[in-house]
């Protein structure tokens, strides 16, 4: 039985393993330590979890995040938070409020897990909802666990003992990826690494199918041709709507989600003129 959070379950949470409702404490200030506990193990039962009405600054969502992992700069250091650099911002306007046609239509547009072609990829993460659309800007979440276990038998087969390199940006929907030159001469910018295509979630022992199309470049001992449609065929039927989590985004809205048992993406569609301006905090192991 909880004793600090209630769990509210939804139609969509009960499909897909993600999206729970979960209610309690206020999470802008000091949590009792079994309270901390209690809202870490929600978080790895159910993948994404949605903990809305929340009131919190960049101070007080990075000092959570602290007590959740070890927190790490995204990449795109132009969404860095000015004073908090661990902190991003996922936005369709820059910081002088003008458009940002990249966080509009390209950013995050593809299924992927947040620093996947990292050496050590991101445990967690948290995004937190300071603007929002009046429509349009969701944001799509899906379960990789689940995607593992319903695999086909010979999608199953070829997947368990596969291994795929990861690189930014590099994969069959990826927008990002280095040329040749810039990847040799700026290796610190622009890392690879080489994954098991199926996982085992280190906390949960769960099995995790770990590709996606953004930073899985291709599969090895496969010629690119067929890398590219083992690699399609994985992402279409993990990210298949059984499996998916929609989140329509309200202010204070914070949503944590496992990088390691789940992909998204954004849902885009958002008005000209509409402001979405959320913050995000990504981390490692745990504190």
């Amino acid at each position: 039985m909880s004793a600090y959070f209630e769990i509210e379950q939804t139609a969509d949470s009960v499909r897909s393993g993600l999206g729970v409702r979960v209610h309690g404490p206020a999470l802008s200030g000091d949590l009792p330590p079994r309270a901390l506990e209690e809202l870490r193990g929600i978080c790895l039962e159910f993948p994404v979890t949605v903990v809305p009405g929340q009131e919190l600054d960049a101070a007080a969502l990075h000092g959570l995040a602290r007590k959740f992992g070890r927190l790490e700069a995204h990449t795109a250091q132009r969404y860095h938070h000015p004073e908090f650099r661990e902190l991003s911002y996922v936005a369709n306007v820059g910081r002088d409020g003008s458009a940002d046609q990249f966080g509009s239509t390209i950013r995050a547009s593809g299924w992927h897990s947040d620093g996947s072609f990292l050496d050590e990829p991101f445990s967690q993460a948290m995004l937190y909802a300071l603007e929002v659309p009046q429509k349009g800007g969701a944001t799509f979440f899906a379960n990789m666990y689940l995607a593992y276990e319903n695999l086909p038998d010979d999608l199953k087969k070829r997947a368990d003992g596969a291994s795929a390199v990861h690189a930014l940006g590099s994969g069959p929907d990826g927008a990002a990826a280095p040329s040749a030159k810039q990847a040799q001469e700026h290796p610190e910018l622009y890392p690879h690494t080489v994954k098991p295509v199926v996982r085992v979630h280190p906390e949960t022992g769960r099995k995790v199918l770990f590709v996606n199309a953004m930073h899985t470049s291709h599969v090895l001992g496969m010629g690119r041709s067929e890398s590219d449609i083992f690699l399609r065929d994985l992402v279409d039927f993990g990210t298949q709507p059984e499996f998916v989590y929609k989140h329509e985004w309200n202010v204070g809205d914070l949503v944590i989600w496992d990088e390691r048992s789940t992909l998204h993406r954004a849902g885009g569609g958002v008005a000209a003129g509409q402001r979405r301006v959320l913050l995000r905090a990504l981390f490692k192991d745990a504190a």
